[in-house]
């Protein structure tokens, strides 16, 4: 991986290519909420199940993404209190105006703040080499923002109080590195002196996700005003840089992303159409992984294992990052297999 992130050729094409093993003797997954984000006994025991019984094949580390829901150390961070359910998280707006954001001083002894600080301690303590932990910090700004005030209240901001939305952005955008540095060095002796995070990628040095999904509803032009600089500078003074492109709406903002140095890989995902054969398949957006790569950067694509040949067949097999889930070992060896140069 080091040598892959630095331009060198290496032998095959870098995947993460993983299957269920020993299924006849797998424990059950506890789906209770909301035990299997908070309790210690609960999530080692999902870990261990998941660790357990895993084919782990090409670029596919055995890890503990430490997940208490979709957009966690940024909401609590800020004073949102958590709702946890089985299927995910939700936060109710705690803010009333960009005013209040901005004066705010967060807390970083807050009790979910700390949770999340100490479950990463007791996993990276757990560890022994075994797997990787994810690191993670405050990120994602504008989403972030939407979360705090309501995403109607925001999006009327960004045309009402434009000035108030960059600077509470930018208010918020200072304890990015803080929290960020916070995790990494918890993290730090088992990554093998790089980064982890739930997009499930190692790199050498520090690197991070981050996204917009609020931006399915913005203009091109409101793009570059408000998120341009969340982004560009969620990237700033690290090694690596990723960007979570999430479904066809986001599209239009691709070139202002690539206009960003330090980016180096996205992401692709259908979004909330993932269900629709039509765009779960690769083969459909063949024209946006080349205007990835053709600028240079890597593209994380989800393919479906029988169709590993005929995608690589069309795009530039240096440049991408494969994440292929098998039906079994067999199959993943087969993959593995295809993926040699």
């Amino acid at each position: 991986m080091a040598d892959w992130w630095a331009g060198k050729r290496v032998d095959r094409v870098v995947a993460s290519v993983t299957a269920p093993v020993r299924q006849d003797a797998c424990p059950a997954y506890i789906n209770k909420s909301p035990e299997k984000y908070v309790d210690d006994e609960t999530v080692f025991h999902n870990l261990e199940r998941s660790l357990n019984h895993t084919f782990w094949g090409g670029e596919a580390f055995p890890c503990h993404w430490i997940y208490f829901g979709p957009m966690f150390t940024s909401a609590v961070y800020f004073g949102a209190e958590p709702i946890f359910t089985a299927d995910t998280t939700w936060y109710d707006p705690c803010f009333d105006s960009l005013d209040d954001i901005i004066a705010y001083e967060p807390d970083p002894q807050n009790k979910w703040w700390r949770m999340y600080v100490d479950m990463t301690k007791k996993t990276a303590e757990r560890s022994a080499g075994r797997y990787l932990v994810s690191v993670g910090g405050v990120g994602a700004i504008i989403d972030t923002l939407a979360l705090l005030l309501g995403n109607e209240k925001f999006l009327c901001a960004l045309k009402d109080e434009p000035e108030k939305v960059i600077q509470a952005r930018d208010a918020l955008l200072k304890y990015g590195r803080p929290t960020f540095d916070e995790i990494f060095e918890i993290a730090d002796d088992c990554n093998d002196g790089g980064s982890f995070d739930w997009l499930s990628v190692w790199t050498p040095g520090k690197a991070t996700t981050n996204q917009c999904d609020l931006c399915v509803m913005i203009s091109p032009e409101m793009f570059d005003r408000f998120v341009f600089d969340d982004m560009k500078v969620s990237y700033e003074d690290l090694e690596h840089g990723f960007y979570h492109l999430d479904g066809e709406g986001e599209i239009m903002h691709l070139d202002s992303l690539l206009r960003i140095d330090k980016l180096h890989m996205i992401q692709w995902v259908p979004s909330t159409k993932a269900a629709a054969p039509e765009y779960t398949d690769p083969m459909n957006w063949i024209d946006l992984f080349r205007r990835i790569q053709d600028a240079g950067r890597r593209a994380y694509i989800y393919t479906p294992h029988y169709q590993v040949k005929e995608l690589l067949n069309k795009i530039d097999r240096d440049l991408v990052y494969l994440s292929v889930n098998c039906p079994d070992e067999q199959t993943a060896y087969q993959v593995l297999r295809e993926l040699e140069k």
